[in-house]
């Protein structure tokens, strides 16, 4: 969402850097970086989607199209807990081009990858994102880490990109 935003939009707020904590660039990212998983983290029914797009967004667009595969043991103990969204919402989500998008993004970006994530390769979403050749991005791959549980092991890292850009300022 941040990329769309940051790309799509002139921002109202000012931001001075960006940190994408396991970001997921969606079904316009190269398939090459995508994992097979034996049960897939969403299911995705696509002609929601399809007649929106044929449509320009003025059908189904409220149209709940994506679910997310949650144990159902998570969803008994949050009940308000996040587990489908709109065709919309995944639009919002989803950057449309992500290369080029990654390559426009005009602030310091830090892009961690979870080194054993479920979704997709760390190492080669890295590549991917190196190979945009935007200097204001760096990529790192968060050690001993899965999609959702790098959040809780991602402190080191943070803290060197907040260094990094406040040792920027200062110079």
């Amino acid at each position: 969402m941040l990329i769309n935003y940051f790309t799509r939009y002139t921002p109202t707020q000012k931001s001075d850097s960006l940190i994408l904590l396991a970001p997921e660039f969606g079904p316009f990212a190269p398939a090459k970086i995508r994992r097979g998983v034996l049960l897939p983290f969403a299911s995705v029914k696509t002609w929601p989607f399809v007649l929106n797009a044929l449509t320009r967004g003025l059908l189904c667009g409220d149209q709940f199209a994506v679910t997310l595969n949650f144990p159902e043991e998570v969803l008994a103990l949050k009940p308000g807990f996040v587990s489908r969204y709109s065709v919309n919402m995944a639009n919002a989500l989803t950057p449309r081009h992500p290369a080029k998008q990654l390559t426009a993004l005009p602030l310091p970006v830090t892009a961690l990858f979870a080194e054993q994530d479920e979704l997709y390769d760390a190492r080669l979403t890295a590549e991917f994102v190196k190979a945009c050749g935007n200097q204001n991005l760096r990529s790192g791959i968060i050690q001993h880490s899965q999609h959702l549980g790098c959040m809780f092991t991602v402190s080191e890292e943070i803290r060197q990109h907040v260094m990094g850009i406040a040792g920027k300022s200062e110079a």
